[in-house]
């Protein structure tokens, strides 16, 4: 993790907030896209958008596509000696950014599930229109052939105490109502810690998984230098039927998975942690 001089710190109860968003604009350091097939995607499909991909890698700024296996475990009955596992065969792709050299985007498709994700976030609108030039094509084909299980949107999102690591106060930048799931000392930053929650909603008669992990977490800068940093990672998973119109409206329907996810990041960070992103209680801001 790099060292950053980022936002400026805020006032909290008379003490200076020593937390910074990982980028000065906001605090995103990943987003992903996954579609789960209800049926295995046969291999004559996925060599097919494996061709029209290739077509376009150089469109879209991609890296050669790549053989990619996977494996599936099926636990049989106990009399088995072993699980079986099956092997199936996919693909990827991955896009180098220039500036760091480090992977910017990949796209992985396999008989089990089609994956985007990107370490590059400007604003919603610009991740949207890509995300959609990049796979909405190869979404709305696969759709012809297979139902969709389920499609979920994440975002990773990371804070960085500004500070001696065991002086990372998580009361500075959350909402109080985490505060009784961690003994006190823990959650002042005298240890690291880990919160995993998930819950049912419905949304405009979808089901909707939320799935939400909160990580303190230990590493150093490019000099060396310990350093804390709070990991925020938010899901929505909405569970499709057949009947479900996802690609008739991939636009919406992503917007609606994106702005669940706002709301769910907002709700978790204190006033003032909202501030710093220039976010409402809804998420509605700088973050999206």
């Amino acid at each position: 993790m790099a060292e950053r001089s980022l936002a400026g710190p805020l006032e909290f109860g008379g003490l200076r907030m020593s937390w910074a968003p990982v980028h000065s604009a906001h605090a995103i350091e990943r987003i992903r896209f996954e579609v789960i097939f209800v049926d295995a995607l046969p291999k004559k499909v996925i060599d097919a958008q494996r061709r029209l991909f290739e077509a376009q890698t150089q469109k879209f700024r991609f890296d050669a596509v790549k053989d990619q296996k996977t494996q599936k475990i099926f636990i049989g009955e106990p009399s088995n000696k072993s699980p079986i596992i099956q092997e199936s065969e996919g693909w990827q792709s991955v896009r180098i950014a220039s500036s760091t050299m480090q992977p910017a985007e990949v796209v992985v498709l396999n008989p089990q599930m089609l994956v985007y994700e990107s370490s590059e976030y400007r604003n919603w609108t610009t991740a949207k229109k890509r995300f959609i030039s990049v796979v909405g094509e190869m979404i709305s084909r696969i759709s012809d052939i297979v139902d969709f299980r389920s499609f979920s949107h994440d975002y990773t999102d990371r804070f960085v105490f500004q500070g001696a690591p065991e002086k990372a106060n998580a009361k500075l930048i959350l909402c109080g109502e985490l505060f009784p799931l961690l003994p006190e000392n823990t959650i002042l930053g005298n240890e690291l810690w880990h919160i995993h929650r998930g819950w049912f909603e419905t949304r405009n008669g979808l089901r909707i998984l939320i799935n939400q992990n909160l990580d303190m977490q230990d590493g150093t800068t490019h000099i060396g230098d310990a350093v804390r940093s709070l990991q925020i990672y938010t899901k929505a998973e909405a569970r499709l039927d057949a009947d479900s119109q996802v690609v008739s409206d991939l636009e919406e329907f992503l917007s609606n998975l994106h702005l669940i996810c706002n709301e769910n990041f907002a709700q978790v960070l204190s006033g003032e942690g909202r501030e710093m992103l220039h976010i409402d209680q809804k998420g509605a801001g700088g973050h999206g």
